[in-house]
């Protein structure tokens, strides 16, 4: 199934967006959908009250909303990096981190997608 369309008419809050950074947003939205629906295959089996859809969702909003950011586009890459994983992982540790599933949803590839 394809994935749903980023959330919020524009990609980028609070900003100006240009097409070319919406087209890039649009990307990542789906390569993360992807890539966390098939790791999600993997530790649903643990999942109690979430829907496998519903954990995906969650989990590709936490990293989509730290890519999001045009501040990152601006950074050397190496600090850009970090700001989207610790921004990513506050969301996901914070809402997440009571889940059986926590520390075995492997988000590397998820990251680095982003």
């Amino acid at each position: 199934q394809p994935p749903p369309t980023p959330p919020g008419g524009s990609a980028v809050t609070g900003a100006t967006a240009t097409p070319d950074f919406d087209r890039l947003l649009e990307r990542v939205h789906g390569n993360l959908y992807q890539i966390v629906g098939e790791e999600a295959s993997r530790v649903f089996h643990l999942e109690r009250a979430w829907s496998k859809t519903e954990l995906v969702k969650r989990v590709v909003r936490y990293i989509y909303n730290a890519a999001k950011s045009q501040e990152l586009i601006m950074l050397p890459w190496e600090e850009a990096t970090a700001k989207l994983v610790e921004h990513a992982m506050q969301g996901y540790c914070g809402a997440c981190s009571d889940r059986h599933w926590f520390f075995e949803l492997d988000l590397t590839q998820a990251l680095c997608s982003a």
